[in-house]
């Protein structure tokens, strides 16, 4: 009776398993554009968190060097996601307009977040594409080098089931009371 009441009292004080957010980021220093027809950023393969809710996106003290020619350059950010549930399936996704045009040969620094929470969107699948299932990108109506990242991340917040730690050490407790009591 006694070890039912400890298991009981364990598992009320802290679940076994709750929702944490956790904060995937990107540093994005030295990414340039090359071709405009393309995004460039970093990509990783988190397999652990394939399928795993994504309450936010963001960019934080992203600073962007417009270097100098002939053209002013539109710019724009863009991550990997799984939007299926909102009907717009998987793949790279701008989440605003394009943000410009900018003076040749200044410099600006983005901070920015947007909730994804309200689209469904998920963690691409794991392997998604072949060695990579999460990333970050930059994109621009220029190329050669044009628009590049001096410093700064971009990064995703996704809401996951973890062990909570406190709920594991007490029921490991509760077990090894429960155990000298029956030696």
């Amino acid at each position: 009776m006694k070890k039912i009441l400890v298991i009981c009292a364990a598992t009320a004080i802290a679940p076994i398993a709750a929702a944490d957010l956790v904060e995937v980021a990107f540093d994005m220093t030295g990414i340039s554009i090359d071709d405009p027809a393309f995004v460039y950023g970093e990509t990783v393969e988190l397999n652990l968190f394939a399928g795993e809710l994504i309450v936010a996106v963001g960019v934080r003290d992203m600073v962007v060097d417009f270097a100098g020619g002939l053209n002013s350059p539109l710019f724009n950010v863009a991550w990997a996601l799984d939007l299926n549930n909102a009907g717009y399936g998987a793949g790279i996704f701008y989440l605003q307009g394009a943000m410009g045009p900018y003076a040749p040969g200044t410099q600006e620094t983005f901070n920015m977040e947007f909730d994804v929470s309200v689209y469904g969107a998920q963690v691409l699948p794991a392997d998604y594409y072949g060695t990579w299932n999460m990333g970050t990108f930059i994109g621009s109506d220029i190329g050669d080098g044009a628009v590049s990242v001096a410093s700064g991340e971009m990064y995703y917040i996704l809401d996951t089931a973890i062990p909570a730690p406190g709920a594991l050490a007490l029921l490991g407790l509760a077990g090894m009371a429960s155990r000298r009591r029956r030696g």
